[in-house]
């Protein structure tokens, strides 16, 4: 077995341990009835901290299955990493949340974390893209990704945003150069244009075809970027 990829499935190992401590954790307080959730937020209303942390710990098994649902659309973000920018989404929602409205905190509450989680994995694959942070391998037989397009960033420019905007740039206009099916699997496997990144099943669906030929399709895509005088300048 490859090192690269022992290393990756000891990460999803450790990071699957934590996820489970963590479950573990807030399973200890228990679910709200709808009458309880107004009683809370009658008491959050008159400042109560208490109240506002108990609201909060008793749906954060929400912000896991929410996670859940994101979490292979994202190209560095763990599962922990969703959960930590869905609760951000919790903790808004618990501060507006307003129990004259007479519903469940989960209907208001799930908008706020879904937003919260899309909006960190739009930044996050956009940062990617950006930084050519990408780990899939470029053909089926190779280890090489698109780290080797443009090798370490922090040797090509000391100043990192204006790197990020400059690559981010020039990757946009090259990608105008390839065949319009491989730009659409290249936007749809890294999130550029709706910051979602998509599976090769998913991909497969949406353009009508199979998801061997999508492999196949962004493989070649992968090695005309990598192959590109503007890109390979970077290296």
């Amino acid at each position: 077995m490859p090192k690269k990829l022992k290393k990756t499935e000891k990460t999803e190992k450790k990071v699957k341990a934590l996820v489970d401590i963590y479950l573990n954790s807030i399973g200890e307080v228990p679910l709200l009835s709808l009458s309880q959730e107004i009683w809370l937020a009658k008491r959050i209303e008159l400042g109560s901290n208490w109240a506002r942390q108990y609201l909060t710990k008793a749906n954060l098994r929400l912000v896991v299955s929410r996670a859940k649902i994101y979490a292979k659309r994202s190209l560095n973000l763990t599962m922990l990493g969703l959960i930590q920018e869905g609760n951000i989404g919790l903790m808004a929602a618990v501060e507006k949340y307003d129990w004259r409205y007479n519903c469940r905190f989960s209907t208001y509450a799930v908008p706020r974390i879904d937003s919260a989680i899309q909006r960190a994995l739009f930044y996050d694959n956009r940062g990617a893209i950006a930084n050519f942070s990408m780990d899939d391998p470029i053909g089926k037989d190779s280890d090489e990704s698109m780290h080797g397009i443009v090798g370490d960033q922090k040797a090509v420019c000391p100043s990192a945003k204006a790197n990020q905007t400059s690559l981010q740039n020039i990757f946009n206009e090259v990608l105008q150069e390839i065949k319009e099916k491989e730009q659409q699997v290249i936007r749809l496997s890294f999130g550029i244009s709706d910051g979602i990144a998509h599976t090769d099943k998913e991909i497969a669906k949406i353009l009508g075809t199979t998801k061997e030929r999508v492999r196949q399709i962004k493989a070649k895509a992968l090695r005309r970027l990598k192959n590109h005088k503007r890109i390979a300048g970077l290296q």
